[in-house]
């Protein structure tokens, strides 16, 4: 009888241990099963989305109130108008194409000679180099060449309390001469531009939101007349 016991208690134990193995074995299991589909899920909300959370573009990562603090902060001398800055943010295209009796009505430094000297007119707005930082890109059209860059900003320099220069290099040209600045003051509405192209230096001025491009050596030639 208690021979009978013994292998009853021997049998119940045998079982015990056979039942805690298969919990130890199949709880990782379920565990992957659920991280697996977690990472399922995940991706396909990246593939719905089409852009990985990690990859924002340099705006997507500054809000409207942190770009007009930042921007601000380097004009204290002058009240940045928010509705231009808000719209200029998302704009690259600094400069449109004009002609000279428009330009002349708001460039008064502009002379007859100067208006027919070959030189392209353009429309400069400053509020779109205004609302650029550091990693920030802009597009640079080059008048009466077809030539089309993509200008990306590596430096902010606040010259003084109004006047502030940008810099940067043309994306996808190899070459020193591949860089621009940008120098403009808001309070007297002026900007001056110099663009190292591999066509050459072009240099553009802008007043009250008009201006023109004329490369280096017609420049150099208009200073010696």
């Amino acid at each position: 009888m208690a021979s009978k016991k013994i292998k009853l208690l021997i049998l119940i134990s045998a079982l015990a241990i056979i039942i805690a193995i298969l919990i130890v074995i199949f709880k990782p299991t379920s565990n992957h099963a659920e991280t697996l589909n977690q990472s399922t899920t995940t991706s396909s909300v990246a593939a719905t989305t089409g852009t990985p959370s990690s990859v924002e573009p340099t705006n997507a990562k500054r809000s409207f109130s942190d770009l007009l603090k930042a921007s601000q902060q380097r004009r204290s001398q002058f009240h940045l108008d928010e509705n231009r800055l808000a719209t200029a943010a998302n704009q690259q295209k600094i400069m449109q194409n004009s002609d000279a009796q428009t330009v002349a009505q708001h460039f008064p430094l502009l002379n007859e000679k100067q208006q027919k000297d070959g030189r392209r007119f353009v429309q400069y707005d400053p509020y779109i180099v205004e609302a650029k930082f550091v990693g920030d890109h802009i597009k640079i059209d080059i008048p009466n060449t077809g030539k089309s860059y993509d200008g990306k900003m590596t430096d902010v320099e606040q010259v003084d309390d109004d006047i502030v220069r940008w810099r940067g290099d043309l994306d996808g040209v190899n070459g020193q001469m591949s860089n621009f600045t940008v120098t403009q003051t808001m309070k007297d509405q002026y900007a001056i531009a110099v663009f190292h192209t591999p066509q050459g230096e072009f240099i553009m001025e802008s007043k009250n939101g008009y201006g023109w491009v004329a490369s280096g050596e017609a420049e150099l030639d208009n200073d010696q007349k």
